[in-house]
C-alpha cells in the first residue's frame, strides 16, 4: 500500500456504496477503519479470501471478501428500502456503514499471501476482531453491533433493525457462494 491518502481512494473505489454513507463522520470512519486493516495486514485488498475453509470444502478457491462486501451491501439497501417503504424507522447510513465493514476482520483471520488462518481465526473469529479496526476508525456502537451480531460464531444477537438487516443479507449472500459450489 502506497500511502493513506492512496490507500483511502482504493477503499472508495472498491466500495462505491462508501459515497452514498451520508453521514460525514460514518464515511470516513468506513474508509478508515478499511485503511487501518490494509495497512496493518499488508493485503492486497482484491485478493483478500472470502473464507478459506469453506472455500477448499467447497470447492471454490478463488472466492473473494470484496464481491460479498459488495452482495451484503446491496442486499442489505434493497432490504432496508423495502422496510422504509413500509414506514420501518431506520438508518441507511448504519445500515450501509455495518454492511461495508461487517467482514473487516478477514483481513485479520487470514495471512496474505496464501490466505492461511491465523489466530485471530482460530480463537476470535471475525465479528469478534472486527470491531477493533472498526472503533479504532471512530465507527459508533451502533456499527460494531452490526460487526458482533453478523455471524453465529458469536452469541451477539442483532438488537437493532440494522443489525438484521445485515445479518440476513450477509446469510443469503454466503448461500449464494455455497450455490455456487452445488452446480
Amino acid at each position: 500500500m502506497a500511502d493513506e491518502a492512496d490507500s483511502k481512494m482504493l477503499v472508495r473505489e472498491t466500495f462505491p456504496a462508501v459515497e452514498r454513507i451520508a453521514d460525514d463522520d460514518l464515511r470516513a470512519g468506513v474508509v478508515e477503519a478499511w485503511r487501518i486493516a490494509l495497512t496493518e495486514t499488508g493485503w492486497d485488498l482484491a485478493e483478500v479470501p472470502w473464507f478459506p475453509p469453506l472455500q477448499e470444502e467447497w470447492g471454490l478457491p478463488n472466492e473473494r471478501t470484496v464481491p460479498h462486501v459488495r452482495d451484503v451491501v446491496a442486499a442489505s439497501e434493497a432490504l432496508a428500502a423495502a422496510m422504509a417503504e413500509r414506514g420501518a424507522q431506520l438508518s441507511t447510513d448504519l445500515v450501509r456503514s455495518g454492511a461495508l465493514v461487517h467482514d473487516i476482520s478477514k483481513l485479520y483471520e487470514f495471512a496474505p499471501p496464501d490466505g492461511e488462518a491465523t489466530a485471530i481465526h482460530d480463537l476470535l473469529g471475525h465479528p469478534n476482531y472486527g470491531v477493533v479496526p472498526a472503533a479504532r476508525a471512530g465507527l459508533p456502537p451502533a456499527v460494531l453491533h452490526v460487526v458482533l451480531a453478523h455471524s453465529q460464531r458469536t452469541d451477539v444477537e442483532p438488537q437493532t433493525v440494522e443489525a438484521e438487516i445485515v445479518t440476513r443479507a450477509d446469510r443469503v449472500a454466503a448461500r449464494l457462494i455455497r450455490a455456487r459450489s452445488e452446480r
